[in-house]
Protein backbone atom coordinates (compact mmCIF):
# COMPACT_ATOMS: atom_id res chain seq x y z
CA UNK A 1 0.00 0.00 0.00
CA UNK A 2 1.41 3.79 -0.92
CA UNK A 3 1.74 5.55 2.07
CA UNK A 4 -0.65 7.99 0.77
CA UNK A 5 -3.26 5.80 0.63
CA UNK A 6 -3.07 4.58 4.32
CA UNK A 7 -4.50 5.99 7.42
CA UNK A 8 -2.85 7.57 10.80
CA UNK A 9 -3.93 5.36 14.27
CA UNK A 10 -6.75 6.98 15.75
CA UNK A 11 -7.17 6.79 19.33
CA UNK A 12 -10.51 4.47 21.02
CA UNK A 13 -12.47 7.27 20.40
CA UNK A 14 -12.09 6.96 16.43
CA UNK A 15 -11.39 10.41 15.95
CA UNK A 16 -8.35 11.72 17.18
CA UNK A 17 -5.15 10.37 16.07
CA UNK A 18 -2.64 9.03 18.38
CA UNK A 19 0.48 10.99 18.48
CA UNK A 20 3.58 12.29 20.38
CA UNK A 21 2.97 15.85 20.95
CA UNK A 22 6.53 18.22 20.28
CA UNK A 23 6.44 19.90 23.50
CA UNK A 24 6.74 15.94 25.11
CA UNK A 25 9.34 14.81 22.64
CA UNK A 26 11.16 18.06 23.23
CA UNK A 27 11.06 17.46 27.03
CA UNK A 28 11.20 14.38 27.96
CA UNK A 29 14.08 11.64 28.37
CA UNK A 30 12.43 8.70 27.12
CA UNK A 31 12.42 10.60 23.70
CA UNK A 32 15.77 11.45 23.67
CA UNK A 33 16.96 9.10 21.17
CA UNK A 34 14.30 9.83 18.81
CA UNK A 35 14.40 13.66 19.66
CA UNK A 36 18.24 12.97 18.16
CA UNK A 37 17.00 10.95 15.06
CA UNK A 38 14.44 13.60 13.90
CA UNK A 39 17.20 17.08 14.64
CA UNK A 40 19.78 14.18 12.15
CA UNK A 41 16.76 14.28 9.44
CA UNK A 42 16.45 18.11 9.81
CA UNK A 43 13.18 17.44 10.75
CA UNK A 44 12.97 19.59 13.49
CA UNK A 45 14.86 22.48 14.62
CA UNK A 46 17.25 23.25 17.53
CA UNK A 47 15.21 26.43 17.99
CA UNK A 48 12.03 24.19 17.94
CA UNK A 49 13.37 22.04 20.84
CA UNK A 50 14.32 24.74 23.18
CA UNK A 51 10.87 26.92 22.36
CA UNK A 52 8.59 23.82 23.16
CA UNK A 53 10.86 23.10 26.29
CA UNK A 54 9.69 26.11 27.52
CA UNK A 55 12.87 27.29 29.93
CA UNK A 56 13.07 30.57 30.08
CA UNK A 57 15.72 33.02 32.18
CA UNK A 58 13.74 36.22 32.93
CA UNK A 59 10.12 37.59 32.79
CA UNK A 60 11.63 40.90 32.62
CA UNK A 61 11.60 43.00 29.38
CA UNK A 62 14.65 44.35 29.54
CA UNK A 63 16.66 40.87 30.39
CA UNK A 64 15.11 39.08 27.43
CA UNK A 65 17.45 37.09 25.21
CA UNK A 66 16.58 35.14 22.31
CA UNK A 67 16.97 32.09 24.15
CA UNK A 68 13.91 32.97 25.79
CA UNK A 69 11.61 32.57 22.84
CA UNK A 70 8.98 29.94 23.19
CA UNK A 71 6.40 28.31 20.72
CA UNK A 72 3.02 27.54 22.84
CA UNK A 73 1.19 27.22 19.45
CA UNK A 74 -1.50 24.07 19.42
CA UNK A 75 -1.25 23.73 23.39
CA UNK A 76 -4.41 24.17 25.63
CA UNK A 77 -1.43 24.77 28.32
CA UNK A 78 2.08 24.72 29.05
CA UNK A 79 4.26 24.37 32.16
CA UNK A 80 7.43 27.07 32.01
CA UNK A 81 10.57 26.34 33.75
CA UNK A 82 11.78 29.99 35.19
CA UNK A 83 15.60 29.86 35.50
CA UNK A 84 16.95 33.49 36.48
CA UNK A 85 20.61 33.77 36.90
CA UNK A 86 21.47 33.98 40.80
CA UNK A 87 17.65 32.49 41.60
CA UNK A 88 15.74 29.59 42.88
CA UNK A 89 14.15 28.35 39.67
CA UNK A 90 10.14 27.83 39.99
CA UNK A 91 7.43 25.95 37.54
CA UNK A 92 4.92 28.48 35.99
CA UNK A 93 1.57 27.08 35.00
CA UNK A 94 -0.69 28.76 32.27
CA UNK A 95 -3.83 28.02 30.37
CA UNK A 96 -5.20 29.81 27.18
CA UNK A 97 -8.75 29.56 27.75
CA UNK A 98 -8.55 29.35 32.03
CA UNK A 99 -10.92 26.25 32.44
CA UNK A 100 -12.00 25.85 29.05
CA UNK A 101 -9.62 23.41 26.84
CA UNK A 102 -8.81 26.40 23.89
CA UNK A 103 -5.64 25.69 22.22
CA UNK A 104 -3.16 28.48 22.15
CA UNK A 105 -3.27 29.98 18.62
CA UNK A 106 -0.83 28.97 15.58
CA UNK A 107 0.94 32.55 15.95
CA UNK A 108 1.29 32.14 19.73
CA UNK A 109 4.79 32.09 19.53
CA UNK A 110 7.08 34.83 21.06
CA UNK A 111 8.57 35.98 24.37
CA UNK A 112 6.64 36.21 28.36
CA UNK A 113 7.09 39.20 29.87
CA UNK A 114 5.97 41.55 32.43
CA UNK A 115 3.70 44.42 31.42
CA UNK A 116 3.63 47.29 34.06
CA UNK A 117 0.81 50.00 32.17
CA UNK A 118 2.31 53.54 32.50
CA UNK A 119 1.37 55.39 35.98
CA UNK A 120 -0.46 52.03 36.88
CA UNK A 121 1.43 49.34 39.55
CA UNK A 122 -1.62 48.06 40.13
CA UNK A 123 -2.77 46.88 36.56
CA UNK A 124 0.70 44.91 36.12
CA UNK A 125 0.59 41.58 34.45
CA UNK A 126 2.36 38.76 32.51
CA UNK A 127 1.84 38.91 28.84
CA UNK A 128 3.27 37.01 25.71
CA UNK A 129 4.64 39.51 22.72
CA UNK A 130 3.99 37.24 19.48
CA UNK A 131 7.31 37.99 17.66
CA UNK A 132 9.80 35.39 15.70
CA UNK A 133 12.76 36.80 17.41
CA UNK A 134 13.73 39.77 19.79
CA UNK A 135 14.75 42.49 16.99
CA UNK A 136 10.73 42.29 15.85
CA UNK A 137 9.68 42.48 19.60
CA UNK A 138 8.64 46.15 19.44
CA UNK A 139 6.82 45.68 16.30
CA UNK A 140 5.09 42.09 17.42
CA UNK A 141 1.86 42.26 18.98
CA UNK A 142 0.69 40.91 22.77
CA UNK A 143 -1.45 37.44 22.17
CA UNK A 144 -5.37 38.38 22.40
CA UNK A 145 -7.67 36.55 24.74
CA UNK A 146 -9.89 34.39 22.37
CA UNK A 147 -12.37 37.01 22.67
CA UNK A 148 -9.76 39.49 21.29
CA UNK A 149 -11.68 41.82 23.84
CA UNK A 150 -7.74 42.27 25.71
CA UNK A 151 -4.32 40.79 25.88
CA UNK A 152 -3.94 37.27 27.22
CA UNK A 153 -2.29 37.54 30.60
CA UNK A 154 -1.84 36.65 34.18
CA UNK A 155 -2.41 39.52 36.37
CA UNK A 156 -1.10 40.58 39.07
CA UNK A 157 -4.28 41.29 40.89
CA UNK A 158 -5.23 37.20 40.77
CA UNK A 159 -1.82 36.32 41.98
CA UNK A 160 -2.09 38.67 45.06
CA UNK A 161 -5.32 37.64 46.28
CA UNK A 162 -4.24 33.54 45.75
CA UNK A 163 -1.60 34.82 48.02
CA UNK A 164 1.30 32.51 48.72
CA UNK A 165 -0.39 29.18 46.87
CA UNK A 166 1.52 26.49 44.99
CA UNK A 167 0.90 28.25 41.89
CA UNK A 168 1.46 32.12 42.74
CA UNK A 169 3.79 31.89 45.37
CA UNK A 170 6.87 31.42 43.74
CA UNK A 171 5.81 33.68 41.22
CA UNK A 172 5.28 36.41 43.60
CA UNK A 173 8.62 36.09 44.90
CA UNK A 174 10.21 36.36 42.28
CA UNK A 175 8.76 39.45 40.85
CA UNK A 176 9.53 41.14 43.95
CA UNK A 177 13.56 39.60 44.10
CA UNK A 178 13.72 41.16 40.02
CA UNK A 179 12.19 44.63 40.82
CA UNK A 180 9.00 44.17 39.10
CA UNK A 181 6.55 44.96 41.82
CA UNK A 182 7.18 45.29 45.52
CA UNK A 183 4.95 44.13 48.64
CA UNK A 184 3.16 47.30 49.11
CA UNK A 185 1.01 47.28 45.74
CA UNK A 186 0.92 42.97 46.30
CA UNK A 187 -1.01 43.66 49.70
CA UNK A 188 -3.44 46.20 48.36
CA UNK A 189 -4.22 43.98 45.50
CA UNK A 190 -5.00 41.36 48.61
CA UNK A 191 -7.26 43.93 49.66
CA UNK A 192 -10.56 42.10 48.38
CA UNK A 193 -12.49 41.77 50.84
CA UNK A 194 -15.14 43.60 53.27
CA UNK A 195 -15.38 41.73 56.98
CA UNK A 196 -16.06 44.94 58.84
CA UNK A 197 -17.02 48.06 57.33
CA UNK A 198 -14.13 49.60 58.18
CA UNK A 199 -12.23 47.50 55.90
CA UNK A 200 -10.11 49.04 52.57
CA UNK A 201 -10.27 47.88 49.35
CA UNK A 202 -9.00 49.37 46.11
CA UNK A 203 -10.20 51.49 43.59
CA UNK A 204 -8.47 52.52 40.45
CA UNK A 205 -9.39 56.17 38.76
CA UNK A 206 -9.18 54.30 35.14
CA UNK A 207 -12.18 51.16 35.45
CA UNK A 208 -15.62 51.97 35.01
CA UNK A 209 -16.47 49.33 37.92
CA UNK A 210 -15.68 48.68 41.63
CA UNK A 211 -16.23 45.10 42.37
CA UNK A 212 -16.86 44.71 46.25
CA UNK A 213 -16.86 41.38 48.23
CA UNK A 214 -18.85 41.22 51.27
CA UNK A 215 -17.43 37.65 53.98
CA UNK A 216 -18.94 37.17 57.16
CA UNK A 217 -19.08 33.81 58.87
CA UNK A 218 -20.57 31.66 56.13
CA UNK A 219 -22.19 34.12 54.19
CA UNK A 220 -20.36 35.82 50.99
CA UNK A 221 -21.53 37.92 48.24
CA UNK A 222 -20.35 39.96 45.59
CA UNK A 223 -21.76 43.68 43.89
CA UNK A 224 -19.72 46.62 41.90
CA UNK A 225 -20.17 50.22 41.78
CA UNK A 226 -20.82 50.82 37.77
CA UNK A 227 -19.89 53.78 35.88
CA UNK A 228 -17.48 55.15 38.29
CA UNK A 229 -16.90 59.01 37.37
CA UNK A 230 -13.11 59.34 36.38
CA UNK A 231 -12.56 56.83 33.39
CA UNK A 232 -11.13 58.97 30.75
CA UNK A 233 -10.54 61.77 33.18
CA UNK A 234 -8.06 60.82 35.53
CA UNK A 235 -5.28 58.13 36.90
CA UNK A 236 -4.04 56.35 39.62
CA UNK A 237 -5.37 54.77 42.68
CA UNK A 238 -6.55 54.76 46.16
CA UNK A 239 -8.15 52.45 49.08
CA UNK A 240 -11.74 53.33 50.40
CA UNK A 241 -14.33 52.20 52.55
CA UNK A 242 -18.33 51.68 52.31
CA UNK A 243 -19.84 54.62 53.68
CA UNK A 244 -23.64 54.25 54.95
CA UNK A 245 -25.60 57.05 52.97
CA UNK A 246 -28.99 55.73 54.55
CA UNK A 247 -30.62 53.15 56.58
CA UNK A 248 -34.42 52.47 55.60
CA UNK A 249 -36.64 49.90 57.08
CA UNK A 250 -36.32 47.93 53.13
CA UNK A 251 -32.88 49.11 52.01
CA UNK A 252 -29.52 50.11 52.77
CA UNK A 253 -27.58 53.09 50.25
CA UNK A 254 -24.13 52.64 49.98
CA UNK A 255 -21.83 54.72 49.01
CA UNK A 256 -17.65 54.92 48.81
CA UNK A 257 -15.05 57.35 50.77
CA UNK A 258 -11.39 58.14 49.27
CA UNK A 259 -9.24 57.22 52.51
CA UNK A 260 -5.96 57.03 51.12
CA UNK A 261 -4.28 58.26 47.46
CA UNK A 262 -1.89 55.68 46.81
CA UNK A 263 -0.07 57.62 43.69
CA UNK A 264 -2.07 60.56 43.21
CA UNK A 265 -4.44 61.39 40.95
CA UNK A 266 -3.63 62.79 37.53
CA UNK A 267 -5.08 63.70 34.76
CA UNK A 268 -5.12 62.55 31.27
CA UNK A 269 -4.73 63.57 27.40
CA UNK A 270 -4.33 67.61 27.67
CA UNK A 271 -4.11 67.60 31.14
CA UNK A 272 -7.73 69.59 31.53
CA UNK A 273 -10.12 67.88 34.47
CA UNK A 274 -13.68 67.62 32.99
CA UNK A 275 -15.98 70.31 34.84
CA UNK A 276 -18.59 68.06 35.64
CA UNK A 277 -15.96 65.68 37.14
CA UNK A 278 -15.39 66.14 41.15
CA UNK A 279 -11.38 65.11 41.66
CA UNK A 280 -11.03 61.84 44.00
CA UNK A 281 -9.74 63.61 47.33
CA UNK A 282 -8.97 61.74 50.35
CA UNK A 283 -11.65 62.09 53.16
CA UNK A 284 -14.30 62.80 50.09
CA UNK A 285 -17.06 60.66 48.88
CA UNK A 286 -17.41 59.52 45.18
CA UNK A 287 -19.56 61.58 43.30
CA UNK A 288 -21.66 60.89 39.58
CA UNK A 289 -19.42 62.62 36.71
CA UNK A 290 -21.94 65.35 36.68
CA UNK A 291 -22.36 65.86 39.91
CA UNK A 292 -24.88 68.65 40.38
CA UNK A 293 -28.88 68.17 40.69
CA UNK A 294 -31.24 70.74 40.05
CA UNK A 295 -30.40 72.37 43.34
CA UNK A 296 -26.74 72.48 42.40
CA UNK A 297 -26.04 69.86 45.00
CA UNK A 298 -23.45 67.25 44.21
CA UNK A 299 -25.17 63.63 43.67
CA UNK A 300 -23.02 60.76 45.34
CA UNK A 301 -22.05 57.26 43.77
CA UNK A 302 -24.35 55.55 45.51
CA UNK A 303 -26.01 51.35 45.40
CA UNK A 304 -29.04 50.39 47.09
CA UNK A 305 -28.84 46.56 48.70
CA UNK A 306 -32.34 45.51 49.39
CA UNK A 307 -32.30 44.35 53.33
CA UNK A 308 -34.33 41.56 51.73
CA UNK A 309 -31.65 40.07 49.53
CA UNK A 310 -28.18 38.00 50.27
CA UNK A 311 -26.13 40.99 49.52
CA UNK A 312 -28.28 42.82 52.11
CA UNK A 313 -28.42 39.83 54.96
CA UNK A 314 -24.71 40.18 54.50
CA UNK A 315 -24.10 43.75 54.99
CA UNK A 316 -26.53 43.97 57.64
CA UNK A 317 -24.71 40.94 60.00
CA UNK A 318 -21.33 43.03 59.37
CA UNK A 319 -22.62 46.59 60.07
CA UNK A 320 -23.84 44.37 63.16
CA UNK A 321 -20.88 43.36 64.01
CA UNK A 322 -19.19 46.32 63.29
CA UNK A 323 -21.16 48.13 66.00
CA UNK A 324 -20.51 52.09 66.15
CA UNK A 325 -17.71 51.67 64.04
CA UNK A 326 -19.46 52.30 60.63
CA UNK A 327 -19.19 55.34 58.50
CA UNK A 328 -22.29 57.15 57.72
CA UNK A 329 -22.70 60.34 55.41
CA UNK A 330 -20.38 63.19 56.27
CA UNK A 331 -17.77 64.84 54.85
CA UNK A 332 -14.63 65.23 56.87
Amino acid sequence: MEFGQGNDLLLPDKRTPWCIPLPRLASWDVYTPLRKQLLRDNLISERQIRSRTCVVSTLDRTQITDTDWMDLSGMTSATISVEPAGREPFMLRIRYNGRMAGRFPDYARGFLYWHVPEDDPYGAELRLRCAESLEHFVRGHDLPTPSEERPWSLRLRGLAQQGASPLSGPLLAYLKEAGLTDESVIDILSKTTITHMRDLFLVRFHLHAVPVRLHTGSLSCRFVFYNMPWVGVYNGAALARLVVLDDTPTFILLGMRIVTLLNGSRTLSDGKASSGVVPPKEGQLVYRSFPQNKHGRLVVRSRIVQKSSKEGRVLMEIMKQSGDNVDTYREY
